[in-house]
């Protein structure tokens, strides 16, 4: 994109070979994808985090039996049937 200069984003971009987003992506990033580092990490708090230690640890651990399911809404929206997430019978 040498030609940024003397043109317009657009035609920069096109006159390089690619298209006028990359070209906004690579204004606001030069670093090559390859070379950027990856943020891993949790996006949302840990709902179970003040409880986890304190209350149901000791409760799997006491209790072998004990399974930790999750109810999901059902996949089909709109039935209103709850969905057992693969815990027990019918399950995926």
């Amino acid at each position: 994109m040498s030609d940024l200069p003397k043109h317009s984003q657009r035609t920069s971009a096109a006159r390089a070979g690619f298209s006028e987003r990359t070209a906004r992506r690579f204004d606001a990033n030069p670093t090559l994808p390859s070379n950027r580092k990856i943020v891993h990490g949790r996006t949302v708090a840990d709902p179970l985090e003040g409880y986890w230690e304190g209350n149901i640890l000791p409760l799997l651990e006491r209790d072998s039996a004990l399974q930790a399911c999750t109810r999901w809404p059902s996949p089909t929206i709109g039935s209103g049937a709850p969905w057992n997430g693969g815990c027990g019978s019918g399950g995926r």
